[in-house]
């Protein structure tokens, strides 16, 4: 788990407990120097496992100026996800379906992957019936499907990735919908500006494609990272 604390005079602070209480539970001491910490987000992600979606929470202080978690963090899999083989052409758009029919296609020279392959990457459609809402998500304004990448993947240029939505909300051919993303370590939009970790945050729009099948991405540079991705109808 990584606690970082935002918006105190000097700036951003990141912490790493790796260890729990009897309980379980995982402890952070934040330094005295950020006592005046305005703002809390929370990552967790279990390393060596990149299948695993990794959730960024955003707190604000109570009365007393503590920060109390309310609810438990979903730790949740993603399931194995078919895929374009790689080969030697990394310059190619590649396409990786769920089962769902969300079709994920990325061109891999445009992805920073860090200590991951292309193999690793996979998608999970996100189950609010059971698996609620993750935190960063208005339960009285919830998205019509939530997606998230597993592992976290930067798009280092335009183009880099884009993702298909099938139509299950019964849209209509030409109904636009509004995207949105979630930010997480370090994320930027196409516009040079930060999203911050766990904020819920506008992107664009897509659109019902003609035969009414699938809803598609109506920005050419595609997404500007890959946390998780969603869709809300108008």
């Amino acid at each position: 788990m990584i606690v970082c604390i935002f918006k105190y005079p000097s700036g951003e602070s990141c912490l790493s407990p790796v260890a729990t209480d009897t309980n379980g539970n995982f402890l952070a001491t934040v330094p005295s120097a950020h006592a005046c910490a305005q703002e809390l987000a929370v990552r967790v992600q279990i390393y060596l496992k990149p299948s695993y979606a990794t959730p960024s929470c955003r707190y604000q202080p109570d009365a007393d100026g503590a920060f109390v978690l309310p609810e438990a963090i979903r730790m949740v899999e993603a399931p194995d996800c078919t895929r374009d083989t790689l080969g030697n052409d990394t310059e190619r758009a590649r396409h990786q379906p769920l089962r769902t029919e969300a079709t994920l296609t990325v061109v891999p020279d445009k992805l920073f992957l860090l200590d991951y392959g292309y193999e690793d990457m996979n998608l999970l459609v996100w189950d609010d019936a059971n698996q609620g809402w993750p935190c960063f998500i208005d339960s009285n304004d919830p998205p019509a499907m939530l997606l998230s990448f597993a592992p976290e993947i930067e798009v280092t240029d335009e183009g880099g990735a884009s993702i298909t939505f099938p139509n299950t909300a019964g849209l209509t051919a030409g109904d636009v919908v509004d995207l949105y993303v979630v930010g997480g370590s370090g994320t930027r939009n196409w516009d040079d500006e930060s999203v911050g970790e766990g904020v819920w945050s506008a992107l664009g729009t897509a659109t019902v494609s003609q035969d009414g099948s699938v809803i598609e991405m109506d920005d050419v540079r595609g997404l500007p990272f890959l946390t998780w991705v969603g869709f809300k109808t108008r």
